[in-house]
Protein backbone atom coordinates (compact mmCIF):
# COMPACT_ATOMS: atom_id res chain seq x y z
CA UNK A 1 0.00 0.00 0.00
CA UNK A 2 1.50 3.39 -1.06
CA UNK A 3 2.80 5.32 2.02
CA UNK A 4 0.34 8.15 0.98
CA UNK A 5 -2.43 6.41 1.47
CA UNK A 6 -1.69 5.96 4.95
CA UNK A 7 -3.43 7.55 8.42
CA UNK A 8 -0.96 10.28 10.14
CA UNK A 9 -0.65 9.94 13.66
CA UNK A 10 -3.28 12.80 14.41
CA UNK A 11 -5.61 11.03 12.25
CA UNK A 12 -5.02 7.66 14.19
CA UNK A 13 -5.29 9.53 17.72
CA UNK A 14 -8.89 11.12 16.50
CA UNK A 15 -10.33 8.15 15.73
CA UNK A 16 -8.96 6.53 18.68
CA UNK A 17 -10.72 9.39 20.69
CA UNK A 18 -13.94 8.92 19.69
CA UNK A 19 -13.80 5.23 21.40
CA UNK A 20 -11.96 6.68 24.37
CA UNK A 21 -14.66 9.30 25.14
CA UNK A 22 -17.32 7.23 24.26
CA UNK A 23 -15.96 4.69 26.76
CA UNK A 24 -14.85 7.08 29.19
CA UNK A 25 -18.09 8.03 30.44
CA UNK A 26 -19.18 9.91 34.37
CA UNK A 27 -19.15 6.32 35.96
CA UNK A 28 -14.63 6.01 34.55
CA UNK A 29 -14.39 10.16 34.78
CA UNK A 30 -15.30 10.04 38.33
CA UNK A 31 -13.33 7.01 39.46
CA UNK A 32 -16.59 5.42 40.95
CA UNK A 33 -16.44 2.07 38.46
CA UNK A 34 -12.50 1.64 39.43
CA UNK A 35 -13.82 1.66 42.91
CA UNK A 36 -16.75 -0.14 42.97
CA UNK A 37 -16.23 -2.41 40.46
CA UNK A 38 -12.46 -3.24 39.98
CA UNK A 39 -10.91 -2.62 43.21
CA UNK A 40 -14.07 -3.88 45.27
CA UNK A 41 -13.94 -6.94 43.52
CA UNK A 42 -9.81 -7.92 43.22
CA UNK A 43 -8.57 -5.69 45.63
CA UNK A 44 -4.51 -5.70 44.50
CA UNK A 45 -5.15 -7.55 41.84
CA UNK A 46 -7.45 -4.79 40.34
CA UNK A 47 -4.89 -3.29 37.92
CA UNK A 48 -3.87 -6.48 36.32
CA UNK A 49 -7.81 -7.52 36.02
CA UNK A 50 -8.71 -3.92 34.52
CA UNK A 51 -5.21 -4.44 31.85
CA UNK A 52 -6.95 -7.89 30.87
CA UNK A 53 -10.23 -6.81 30.19
CA UNK A 54 -8.90 -4.21 28.25
CA UNK A 55 -6.87 -6.33 26.24
CA UNK A 56 -9.66 -8.77 25.81
CA UNK A 57 -11.67 -6.25 24.61
CA UNK A 58 -9.39 -4.70 21.34
CA UNK A 59 -8.67 -7.94 20.56
CA UNK A 60 -12.40 -8.16 20.10
CA UNK A 61 -11.87 -4.85 18.25
CA UNK A 62 -9.46 -5.69 15.89
CA UNK A 63 -10.98 -8.63 14.47
CA UNK A 64 -14.48 -7.07 14.21
CA UNK A 65 -12.34 -4.03 12.05
CA UNK A 66 -10.56 -7.18 9.99
CA UNK A 67 -13.77 -8.57 9.88
CA UNK A 68 -15.49 -4.49 8.39
CA UNK A 69 -12.55 -4.70 5.95
CA UNK A 70 -12.22 -8.17 4.34
CA UNK A 71 -15.80 -8.40 3.51
CA UNK A 72 -16.52 -4.85 3.08
CA UNK A 73 -19.00 -4.57 5.68
CA UNK A 74 -20.54 -1.28 6.94
CA UNK A 75 -22.81 -2.08 9.87
CA UNK A 76 -22.73 -3.60 13.36
CA UNK A 77 -25.61 -6.10 12.62
CA UNK A 78 -23.74 -6.67 9.21
CA UNK A 79 -20.89 -8.04 11.09
CA UNK A 80 -22.68 -10.48 13.01
CA UNK A 81 -24.86 -11.88 10.08
CA UNK A 82 -21.44 -12.46 8.17
CA UNK A 83 -20.33 -14.60 11.74
CA UNK A 84 -22.89 -16.24 12.25
CA UNK A 85 -23.69 -17.39 8.75
CA UNK A 86 -26.91 -19.51 8.08
CA UNK A 87 -28.14 -17.94 12.10
CA UNK A 88 -27.36 -14.51 10.75
CA UNK A 89 -30.68 -13.84 9.91
CA UNK A 90 -31.68 -14.05 13.93
CA UNK A 91 -28.48 -13.55 15.52
CA UNK A 92 -27.99 -10.21 12.98
CA UNK A 93 -31.14 -8.17 14.66
CA UNK A 94 -30.07 -9.85 17.93
CA UNK A 95 -26.83 -8.25 17.88
CA UNK A 96 -28.21 -4.86 16.72
CA UNK A 97 -30.66 -4.92 19.59
CA UNK A 98 -28.08 -5.21 21.97
CA UNK A 99 -25.64 -2.24 20.29
CA UNK A 100 -28.98 -0.34 20.78
CA UNK A 101 -29.64 -0.72 23.97
CA UNK A 102 -25.87 0.12 24.69
CA UNK A 103 -26.10 3.45 23.08
CA UNK A 104 -29.68 3.73 24.94
CA UNK A 105 -28.29 3.80 28.48
CA UNK A 106 -25.07 5.43 27.41
CA UNK A 107 -26.98 8.91 25.93
CA UNK A 108 -29.56 8.52 28.77
CA UNK A 109 -26.75 8.56 31.10
CA UNK A 110 -24.89 11.09 30.19
CA UNK A 111 -28.23 13.66 29.60
CA UNK A 112 -29.17 13.05 33.20
CA UNK A 113 -25.53 12.57 35.13
CA UNK A 114 -25.08 15.96 33.56
CA UNK A 115 -28.21 17.68 34.90
CA UNK A 116 -27.71 16.37 38.15
CA UNK A 117 -23.90 17.65 37.94
CA UNK A 118 -25.30 21.32 36.86
CA UNK A 119 -27.51 21.11 39.11
CA UNK A 120 -24.92 20.11 42.62
CA UNK A 121 -22.60 22.72 40.67
CA UNK A 122 -24.53 25.50 39.68
CA UNK A 123 -27.61 25.20 41.08
CA UNK A 124 -29.24 24.82 37.75
CA UNK A 125 -32.41 22.73 37.71
CA UNK A 126 -32.40 19.41 35.85
CA UNK A 127 -33.88 20.08 33.06
CA UNK A 128 -31.94 22.70 31.76
CA UNK A 129 -28.94 21.17 32.54
CA UNK A 130 -30.33 17.92 30.35
CA UNK A 131 -31.34 20.53 27.37
CA UNK A 132 -27.77 22.36 27.34
CA UNK A 133 -26.34 19.10 27.23
CA UNK A 134 -28.52 17.62 24.63
CA UNK A 135 -27.80 20.69 22.62
CA UNK A 136 -23.89 20.09 22.39
CA UNK A 137 -23.83 17.04 21.60
CA UNK A 138 -26.81 17.35 18.71
CA UNK A 139 -24.26 19.98 17.84
CA UNK A 140 -21.21 17.77 17.42
CA UNK A 141 -23.18 14.84 16.08
CA UNK A 142 -24.58 16.67 13.46
CA UNK A 143 -20.72 17.59 12.14
CA UNK A 144 -19.18 16.57 9.49
CA UNK A 145 -17.07 13.65 10.27
CA UNK A 146 -13.38 15.51 10.27
CA UNK A 147 -14.51 17.87 12.24
CA UNK A 148 -15.66 15.42 14.71
CA UNK A 149 -13.04 13.02 14.72
CA UNK A 150 -10.71 16.49 15.77
CA UNK A 151 -13.07 17.88 18.31
CA UNK A 152 -13.14 13.93 19.92
CA UNK A 153 -9.26 14.24 19.43
CA UNK A 154 -9.42 17.51 21.08
CA UNK A 155 -10.82 16.74 23.97
CA UNK A 156 -9.27 13.49 24.04
CA UNK A 157 -5.94 15.42 24.70
CA UNK A 158 -7.15 17.23 27.23
CA UNK A 159 -8.70 14.56 29.24
CA UNK A 160 -5.76 12.59 28.54
CA UNK A 161 -3.82 14.93 29.90
CA UNK A 162 -6.07 15.64 33.37
CA UNK A 163 -5.64 11.91 33.80
CA UNK A 164 -1.90 11.49 33.33
CA UNK A 165 -1.16 14.34 35.63
CA UNK A 166 -3.77 13.76 38.32
CA UNK A 167 -2.81 9.69 38.66
CA UNK A 168 1.03 10.23 38.16
CA UNK A 169 1.31 12.99 40.88
CA UNK A 170 -1.18 10.87 43.50
CA UNK A 171 1.32 7.75 43.23
CA UNK A 172 4.38 9.22 42.81
CA UNK A 173 4.09 12.19 45.07
CA UNK A 174 1.82 10.70 47.86
CA UNK A 175 0.97 7.37 47.41
CA UNK A 176 3.81 5.36 46.90
CA UNK A 177 4.30 3.53 50.07
CA UNK A 178 0.87 3.41 50.46
CA UNK A 179 0.79 1.74 47.68
CA UNK A 180 3.57 -0.82 48.51
CA UNK A 181 2.10 -1.45 51.62
CA UNK A 182 -1.40 -2.64 49.94
CA UNK A 183 1.03 -5.45 47.64
CA UNK A 184 2.78 -6.26 50.88
CA UNK A 185 0.10 -7.00 52.13
CA UNK A 186 -2.27 -8.87 49.42
CA UNK A 187 -5.16 -6.44 50.50
CA UNK A 188 -8.41 -7.78 49.38
CA UNK A 189 -11.42 -6.46 50.03
CA UNK A 190 -14.27 -8.99 52.31
CA UNK A 191 -16.06 -10.89 49.72
CA UNK A 192 -13.15 -10.53 46.80
CA UNK A 193 -12.26 -13.58 44.65
CA UNK A 194 -10.17 -14.57 41.72
CA UNK A 195 -13.20 -15.98 40.48
CA UNK A 196 -15.47 -13.42 40.63
CA UNK A 197 -12.74 -11.22 39.09
CA UNK A 198 -12.26 -13.38 36.40
CA UNK A 199 -16.08 -13.59 35.60
CA UNK A 200 -16.04 -9.43 36.10
CA UNK A 201 -13.16 -9.05 33.87
CA UNK A 202 -14.96 -10.77 30.92
CA UNK A 203 -18.83 -9.27 31.85
CA UNK A 204 -16.86 -5.51 31.50
CA UNK A 205 -15.42 -6.25 28.57
CA UNK A 206 -18.20 -7.45 26.65
CA UNK A 207 -20.06 -4.34 27.82
CA UNK A 208 -18.08 -2.26 25.86
CA UNK A 209 -18.14 -4.55 22.46
CA UNK A 210 -20.74 -2.28 20.87
CA UNK A 211 -18.22 0.35 20.80
CA UNK A 212 -16.44 -1.06 18.19
CA UNK A 213 -19.20 0.58 15.91
CA UNK A 214 -17.19 3.79 16.73
CA UNK A 215 -14.41 2.49 15.30
CA UNK A 216 -16.37 1.40 12.38
CA UNK A 217 -17.39 4.78 11.64
CA UNK A 218 -13.51 5.66 9.95
CA UNK A 219 -13.91 2.03 8.26
CA UNK A 220 -13.02 2.99 5.04
CA UNK A 221 -9.96 5.33 5.97
CA UNK A 222 -7.99 2.14 7.23
CA UNK A 223 -6.18 1.06 4.71
CA UNK A 224 -3.81 -1.19 5.97
CA UNK A 225 -3.87 -3.16 8.58
CA UNK A 226 -0.57 -1.55 10.16
CA UNK A 227 -3.25 1.32 10.32
CA UNK A 228 -5.53 -0.93 12.33
CA UNK A 229 -3.34 -1.70 14.81
CA UNK A 230 -1.59 1.63 15.30
CA UNK A 231 -5.07 3.34 16.03
CA UNK A 232 -5.82 0.32 18.16
CA UNK A 233 -2.48 0.79 20.33
CA UNK A 234 -3.70 4.26 20.99
CA UNK A 235 -7.05 3.70 22.05
CA UNK A 236 -5.85 1.24 24.11
CA UNK A 237 -3.15 3.31 25.88
CA UNK A 238 -5.92 6.13 26.46
CA UNK A 239 -7.90 3.54 27.79
CA UNK A 240 -5.16 2.18 30.17
CA UNK A 241 -4.77 5.87 31.56
CA UNK A 242 -8.06 6.44 31.85
CA UNK A 243 -8.35 2.55 34.07
CA UNK A 244 -5.92 1.01 35.27
CA UNK A 245 -3.48 4.09 36.08
CA UNK A 246 -6.54 5.58 38.30
CA UNK A 247 -6.95 1.95 40.21
CA UNK A 248 -3.18 2.19 40.96
CA UNK A 249 -3.37 5.23 42.43
CA UNK A 250 -7.08 4.77 44.19
CA UNK A 251 -5.57 1.86 45.51
CA UNK A 252 -2.68 3.82 47.78
CA UNK A 253 -5.51 5.67 49.17
CA UNK A 254 -8.18 2.82 50.70
CA UNK A 255 -9.80 2.99 52.65
CA UNK A 256 -10.75 6.99 52.03
CA UNK A 257 -11.65 6.81 48.90
CA UNK A 258 -14.47 3.78 49.53
CA UNK A 259 -16.54 6.72 51.72
CA UNK A 260 -16.51 9.41 49.12
CA UNK A 261 -18.62 9.48 45.78
CA UNK A 262 -16.26 11.49 43.67
CA UNK A 263 -12.92 9.51 44.41
CA UNK A 264 -11.08 11.48 41.33
CA UNK A 265 -12.54 14.84 42.81
CA UNK A 266 -11.02 13.33 46.40
CA UNK A 267 -7.65 12.63 45.62
CA UNK A 268 -7.57 16.64 43.54
CA UNK A 269 -8.84 18.27 46.59
CA UNK A 270 -7.37 16.24 49.58
CA UNK A 271 -4.81 14.66 48.58
CA UNK A 272 -3.13 16.89 45.47
CA UNK A 273 -4.12 19.90 47.56
CA UNK A 274 -5.22 21.63 43.88
CA UNK A 275 -7.24 24.64 44.67
CA UNK A 276 -9.00 24.46 41.53
CA UNK A 277 -9.41 21.01 41.17
CA UNK A 278 -13.64 21.57 40.95
CA UNK A 279 -12.61 23.43 38.16
CA UNK A 280 -10.34 20.44 35.86
CA UNK A 281 -12.66 17.98 37.12
CA UNK A 282 -15.60 19.93 35.76
CA UNK A 283 -13.86 20.17 32.49
CA UNK A 284 -13.25 16.58 32.35
CA UNK A 285 -16.14 15.63 33.47
CA UNK A 286 -18.05 17.75 30.33
CA UNK A 287 -15.55 16.92 28.05
CA UNK A 288 -16.56 13.21 29.43
CA UNK A 289 -20.24 14.04 28.76
CA UNK A 290 -19.81 15.61 25.26
CA UNK A 291 -17.55 12.57 23.61
CA UNK A 292 -19.53 10.04 25.19
CA UNK A 293 -23.21 11.88 23.85
CA UNK A 294 -21.89 13.17 20.61
CA UNK A 295 -20.46 9.54 19.51
CA UNK A 296 -23.65 7.83 20.50
CA UNK A 297 -25.87 9.96 18.86
CA UNK A 298 -23.80 8.91 15.48
CA UNK A 299 -23.60 5.17 16.11
CA UNK A 300 -27.29 4.86 16.75
CA UNK A 301 -28.07 7.15 14.04
CA UNK A 302 -25.89 5.15 11.26
CA UNK A 303 -28.01 2.13 12.83
CA UNK A 304 -31.14 3.67 12.54
CA UNK A 305 -30.84 5.86 9.72
CA UNK A 306 -31.42 3.29 6.89
CA UNK A 307 -34.46 2.22 8.27
CA UNK A 308 -35.94 5.52 6.96
CA UNK A 309 -38.32 5.63 4.24
CA UNK A 310 -36.64 5.78 0.82
CA UNK A 311 -38.82 8.87 -0.14
CA UNK A 312 -36.75 11.10 2.02
CA UNK A 313 -33.97 10.79 -0.76
CA UNK A 314 -31.37 13.56 0.31
CA UNK A 315 -28.91 12.74 2.60
CA UNK A 316 -28.54 15.80 4.38
CA UNK A 317 -32.35 15.56 5.19
CA UNK A 318 -31.71 11.71 6.36
CA UNK A 319 -28.96 13.08 8.78
CA UNK A 320 -30.76 14.78 10.51
CA UNK A 321 -33.79 12.82 11.52
CA UNK A 322 -32.64 10.80 13.59
CA UNK A 323 -30.13 12.67 15.87
CA UNK A 324 -33.03 15.10 16.08
CA UNK A 325 -35.13 12.75 17.30
CA UNK A 326 -32.81 10.93 19.40
CA UNK A 327 -32.66 14.33 21.30
CA UNK A 328 -36.04 14.95 21.38
CA UNK A 329 -36.95 11.60 22.79
CA UNK A 330 -34.14 11.23 25.25
CA UNK A 331 -34.05 14.25 26.62
CA UNK A 332 -38.05 13.94 28.89
CA UNK A 333 -36.34 10.50 29.65
CA UNK A 334 -33.20 11.35 31.37
CA UNK A 335 -34.94 11.14 34.70
CA UNK A 336 -33.45 9.11 37.63
CA UNK A 337 -36.66 6.68 37.29
CA UNK A 338 -35.62 5.36 33.83
CA UNK A 339 -31.43 5.68 34.46
CA UNK A 340 -32.97 2.74 37.88
CA UNK A 341 -34.95 0.91 35.50
CA UNK A 342 -31.85 0.83 32.44
CA UNK A 343 -29.35 -0.19 35.16
CA UNK A 344 -31.64 -2.89 36.64
CA UNK A 345 -31.64 -4.33 33.09
CA UNK A 346 -28.08 -3.71 32.09
CA UNK A 347 -26.40 -6.72 33.98
CA UNK A 348 -28.30 -9.21 31.85
CA UNK A 349 -27.67 -7.31 28.55
CA UNK A 350 -24.27 -7.81 29.61
CA UNK A 351 -23.88 -11.34 29.96
CA UNK A 352 -25.97 -12.16 26.74
CA UNK A 353 -23.35 -9.87 25.05
CA UNK A 354 -20.34 -12.52 26.14
CA UNK A 355 -22.55 -14.90 23.81
CA UNK A 356 -23.36 -13.05 20.97
CA UNK A 357 -20.85 -10.83 20.43
CA UNK A 358 -17.76 -11.81 22.24
CA UNK A 359 -17.27 -15.20 21.84
CA UNK A 360 -17.82 -15.00 18.18
CA UNK A 361 -15.40 -12.18 17.38
CA UNK A 362 -12.64 -14.30 19.28
CA UNK A 363 -13.25 -17.41 17.87
CA UNK A 364 -15.23 -17.22 14.17
CA UNK A 365 -13.65 -14.66 13.49
CA UNK A 366 -10.30 -15.32 13.45
CA UNK A 367 -11.46 -18.63 11.36
CA UNK A 368 -13.15 -16.68 8.93
CA UNK A 369 -10.60 -14.07 8.64
CA UNK A 370 -7.95 -16.88 7.94
CA UNK A 371 -10.55 -18.88 5.56
CA UNK A 372 -10.26 -15.43 3.30
CA UNK A 373 -6.33 -14.69 3.40
CA UNK A 374 -5.95 -18.22 1.98
CA UNK A 375 -8.66 -17.83 -0.89
CA UNK A 376 -7.24 -14.34 -1.47
CA UNK A 377 -3.49 -16.27 -1.74
CA UNK A 378 -4.96 -19.34 -3.78
CA UNK A 379 -6.42 -16.70 -6.36
CA UNK A 380 -3.33 -14.89 -6.48
CA UNK A 381 -1.83 -17.91 -7.15
CA UNK A 382 -4.33 -18.89 -10.00
CA UNK A 383 -3.50 -15.80 -11.66
CA UNK A 384 0.56 -16.42 -11.69
CA UNK A 385 1.85 -17.33 -15.25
Amino acid sequence: MKEQNRLSFSQKFNIASGQFGCMLGAGIASGAVMVVFFIGQAGVWSPFVALAAFVLLFICYYFGIQMCRKYGIDSFDGLFKELFGKFGKVMGPVSQGLFLFAFFVSILTVYSGAGSFMNQLLGWPHLLGVVLTAGVCLFIALSRMAIFNKLQGAMGWAMFLILIVVYFVAIFGFGGERLADKFATGWMPEGASIGSSALWLIFFSASFISMLSVYMFNIKDFKTTRDVKQTLTIGFVLNIAATVLPIFALLAFIPEVLSVQIPTLFLMTDVLKFAPGLVVYAVLLIFAFLTTGGASIIAMNQSVVRFLPKKISNPKLRNLIVPIALTLVFIPMSTDTMMSIMYTYSPIIGYISIFVMMIPLLVIAPIKLRKKRLAEEAAGADLTP
